[in-house]
């Protein structure tokens, strides 16, 4: 009982999917479900990121040494984005992962990446 107090969490709900914001023990997680065809991120972090595919598949393009490369991960593949390096996210199937980083939360947004997050959102909105 007492490890079920130590959980906190908050959550946020969009057209893309749901985020479960947990915190246990100090330590804090992001618990993502994300629609088929919908783009996450679009940002950088000053620290490392960490993602787990639990269900479906995901592409991640990132922008290193001057250009974009894009991988789709699935089930049970780790992704490991180092600090500094703009990501966006497209999750090729309904998709459920797992996210925490090496440090605290802040984000700086990498432009050509989070203007595609926000237009496919007003886009789908209308």
């Amino acid at each position: 009982m007492d490890q079920a107090r130590a959980l906190q969490y908050d959550s946020f709900k969009d057209i893309r999917g749901e985020i479960f914001f947990l915190e246990m023990k100090g330590m804090k997680f992001h618990l993502m479900y994300t629609k088929a065809g919908m783009l996450r991120g679009g940002d950088s972090h000053p620290d490392g990121q960490r993602d787990l595919i639990l269900k479906g598949q995901m592409e991640v393009t990132t922008h290193e040494s001057g250009r974009d490369m894009s991988r789709v991960y699935g089930p049970n593949e780790m992704i490991n984005i180092p600090g500094s390096v703009p990501h966006l996210y497209r999750s090729v199937t309904d998709t459920v992962m797992f996210e925490w980083r090496d440090g605290e939360y802040k984000a700086d947004y990498y432009a050509p990446f989070r203007e595609q997050v926000e237009k496919q959102i007003k886009e789908l909105e209308e």
